[in-house]
């Protein structure tokens, strides 16, 4: 089990109008068992959290109180499978975003400090990492998660504990280095080869499958744009013959824009050789993207959307690019992890809530295990409102 350990990093701006701002209107709550307590809801804010605007505290810390049966699990968490169990983080709570595990043993989680209080279904078919940021007027502690009944469809009501994010002192930030986020973004084919190597794998058969994979996801776009649409693919990556058979086939009006310049040009090399020109390949990044206004039925984005430094304003971009009953089909991660280049930490319904807040409505969903080196992604696709 994967647990996220990393420190503050510099780069992030206004982290904390970005955390409570204009977003904290758009709090939700699931049909959970009602709470007798009388007091006001901690809010579940959906808000665009940035790693660099906090650092990780694991669960090991002195700050933890842990009452009831606990005992640790694999990769530094904390596991209770005694509902009488509760642990307390006695440390400052302004800002502090909590990390659990949700899994299909996850039961109803209370959250509550003096005068607020919360509840949560933590239930999920599978497991993965999710962070729990609190409401802004919450900044009295202790803060309690306690287990307070079970998801009808779980196998029980465990609390598994990953630790908990404190937002990093406005101080320390500086102002981001467009050119360092662009060469971190670069690196990433690097990276990812590197991590292959390092699990004893092969690169070139995990990127046979990983085309095929690839090939199959685009497949899926085709009830969202019929021959003669007009699709921008964002991060397109290296694109590879196949691809360009297929959009050729599709009769897709493509054009493609990635960050990294070695991307951009493979592409227009390969392109060429399918008709493709030059002018269809561009460098840029998702959160100003070099086409004109309502030009792109559909916008394509695979595991790229997460890889921005301004969500929002990458939205916003979205929405202008759009024509009228045009879609955005994109696939991120279901988990908060710890890579550097994906620079928010969301989990899948996260990113649901996050797409409706900004303007869009999603029309279809689904979890799936699409790429074979990444275990489960979320695909969204959705069109704007309006």
């Amino acid at each position: 089990m994967a647990v996220l350990r990393f420190g503050a990093r510099t780069g992030g701006h206004d982290c904390m109008s970005q955390l409570w701002a204009e977003k904290a209107r758009h709090a939700f709550r699931r049909a959970l068992p009602n709470d007798s307590s009388g007091l006001p809801a901690i809010a579940r804010v959906t808000v665009a959290l940035r790693k660099e605007c906090h650092r990780f505290v694991p669960s090991d810390d002195p700050r933890f109180r842990f009452e009831g049966k606990w005992q640790p699990g694999a990769g530094g968490v904390m596991i209770s499978k005694d509902p009488a169990s509760r642990v307390t983080w006695t440390g400052s709570v302004a800002g502090a975003v909590p990390v659990l595990v949700c899994h299909p043993f996850s039961g109803v989680l209370r959250f509550d400090a003096p005068g607020h209080v919360g509840i949560v279904d933590n239930h999920s078919w599978f497991t993965f990492l999710r962070a729990f940021p609190l409401a802004p007027t919450l900044i009295r502690g202790p803060l309690n998660i306690t287990a307070i009944g079970r998801n009808p469809l779980a196998q029980g009501q465990e609390i598994v504990l990953a630790g908990i994010w404190l937002p990093v002192e406005a101080a320390s930030l500086t102002a981001p280095d467009p050119a360092a986020f662009e060469e971190l973004q670069a690196q990433m084919v690097d990276n990812w080869m590197d991590n292959i190597r390092r699990g004893g794998g092969s690169v070139e058969e995990v990127t046979r499958k990983r085309q095929a994979a690839y090939l199959h996801r685009w497949r899926e776009t085709l009830p969202y744009a019929p021959p003669g649409s007009r699709v921008l693919d964002l991060g397109a990556g290296f694109l590879y013959e196949a691809l360009f058979r297929f959009f050729r086939e599709s009769g897709f009006d493509y054009t493609a824009i990635d960050i990294d310049r070695r991307a951009v040009d493979s592409n227009r090399a390969t392109g060429a050789r399918f008709g493709f020109g030059p002018e269809r390949f561009l460098h840029g990044r998702n959160t100003q993207l070099d086409v004109p206004d309502e030009s792109a039925d559909l916008v394509f984005a695979s595991h790229c959307i997460e890889h921005s430094d301004d969500l929002p304003k990458t939205f916003t971009e979205l929405r202008r690019v759009l024509r009228s009953g045009g879609h955005i089909f994109f696939a991120v991660p279901t988990t908060v992890d710890t890579s550097e280049e994906h620079t928010y930490f969301f989990a899948h319904p996260d990113w649901v809530a996050f797409t409706e807040e900004q303007g869009f409505e999603v029309v279809n969903q689904h979890i799936g295990c699409t790429y074979p080196e990444s275990g489960f992604d979320l695909l969204l696709v959705a069109r704007p409102r309006g």
